[in-house]
C-alpha cells in the first residue's frame, strides 16, 4: 500500500505540471489507455490463477506492478482531469448544480462498484470485474476522443462553441 500511495502521489502530483503544455485531452487519453491495459492485465493474471495455469506461479509479483502502474495512469487523468473539465465545460449559471450532479453520481457508481465487487469475483470469478473495468476505460478512452473538447487555452464561449459541434 505505500508503494501505491507513492505512485499515487506522484501521478497527482506530475500532471498539473504538464498539463498546461499537453493538454487536458491527450493526458486524459493516456490515462485511460493505461488503464485499460493495466486492468485487462490484472484479468488475464487472474484468468489464469484461475484455471491453474502453472506458469502464472513464476509472475506473483504482476498485481503489485499492474495496480502500481495503474493507480499511477488513474491519479494522473481520470482522478484529476474531469473535476477540472468541470469548472471549464459548465456555464457559470449551472456550474453548481452540474458539478453537484457530477460528483454525486460519481461517488455513487464508486459506491456501487465497491459495495459489489467482492460478490461479482465470489459469483463470477475474480477475473471478471478487471475486464470489465477494462472496458470500461477503454469506452471511455473512445468518449474521450469523440466527446470531449480540449479545453487547454480556450475561453467558456470557445469551448461552448466546440461542445455544440459535437
Amino acid at each position: 500500500m505505500i508503494i501505491i500511495g507513492c505512485f499515487q502521489l506522484m501521478g497527482s502530483t506530475v500532471t498539473p505540471i504538464f498539463i498546461e503544455k499537453i493538454g487536458r485531452k491527450v493526458i486524459l487519453m493516456i490515462s485511460c489507455a493505461i488503464c485499460c491495459l493495466s486492468m485487462f492485465t490484472l484479468g488475464l493474471y487472474f484468468y489464469l490463477l484461475d484455471i491453474e495455469n502453472p506458469g502464472i506461479q513464476n509472475v506473483s509479483w504482476l498485481p503489485v506492478v499492474v495496480l502500481t502502474i495503474f493507480f499511477l495512469g488513474f491519479d494522473s487523468g481520470l482522478a484529476i482531469i474531469p473535476n477540472v473539465l468541470m469548472g471549464e465545460m459548465f456555464t457559470p449559471n449551472v456550474r453548481s448544480c452540474g458539478s453537484t450532479l457530477t460528483m454525486t453520481m460519481s461517488s455513487l457508481v464508486g459506491f456501487l462498484v465497491t459495495t459489489v465487487f467482492g460478490t461479482i469475483i465470489n459469483d463470477v470469478g475474480p477475473f471478471i470485474p478487471f475486464w470489465v473495468f477494462s472496458c470500461t476505460t477503454a469506452l471511455s478512452f473512445l468518449f474521450t476522443i469523440f466527446f470531449i473538447p480540449e479545453t487547454k487555452g480556450k475561453s467558456l464561449l470557445e469551448i461552448q462553441m466546440d461542445l455544440d459541434k459535437i
